[in-house]
């Protein structure tokens, strides 16, 4: 790969639940998050994840820069929306920051396809 690596932000946030809340909540997440982001040039991907063990909601979202996400989530929109997931958390969310080093996933073809991203 020719020129500059990819600089991306991994903003991961963890959600305790209250017990029975996760489909609920995952249904609200699948319905809503589209449209929340939809006009966010900045927001690349993200998956929302069950650990069933911890009773734990973690949604990993990829964007270009913390500083848009944070834009984002400081945004009059963003807080109505969480403010619909209140009645789920066991706890406030705990939001962390990270640097995406690789990227992989499926090809059209079904071939695994590897980006090293921020790495030099």
């Amino acid at each position: 790969m020719g020129g500059q690596p990819a600089k991306l932000t991994a903003v991961t946030t963890r959600i305790r639940l209250k017990p029975g809340t996760v489909e609920d909540c995952a249904r609200l997440f699948r319905d809503a998050n589209a449209d929340l982001v939809r006009d966010e040039p900045d927001w690349l991907s993200g998956r929302m994840i069950f650990v069933e063990a911890a009773g734990e909601i973690v949604v990993t979202a990829i964007w270009r820069s913390a500083d848009s996400y944070r834009h984002y989530a400081a945004s009059a929109r963003f807080k109505e929306a969480i403010a619909r997931f209140l009645p789920f958390f066991a706890e406030p969310p705990r939001v962390s920051f990270g640097r995406v080093l690789v990227d992989m996933a499926r090809t059209p073809d079904g071939d695994p396809a590897i980006r090293f991203l921020d790495i030099g």
